[in-house]
């Protein structure tokens, strides 16, 4: 399996989707790991996420993803 680094390549920021927890558990431990951080969150308050932008520079952040399929829905 290939590193975090590694998928970053020379680019500059990768977006990883995390389908599920278990899947996101793996992430967080390999981006510990790896000495990625959530600015100056300690690990235990790493929270999921199923969009994450993993940055060069070693930050990480959350996309938002809105979940209110209700916003889309036209009145009848």
């Amino acid at each position: 399996m290939r590193t975090i680094r590694e998928m970053l390549g020379n680019d500059e920021k990768v977006w990883v989707y995390l389908d599920n927890e278990e899947t996101w558990k793996r992430f967080a431990d390999m981006a510990e790991e790896e000495g990625f951080c959530f600015g100056e969150l300690s690990v235990e308050k790493w929270v999921f996420g199923h969009a994450v932008a993993v940055h060069s520079s070693g930050d990480m952040g959350h996309l938002p993803l809105l979940s209110g399929a209700g916003l889309f829905r036209q009145e009848l």
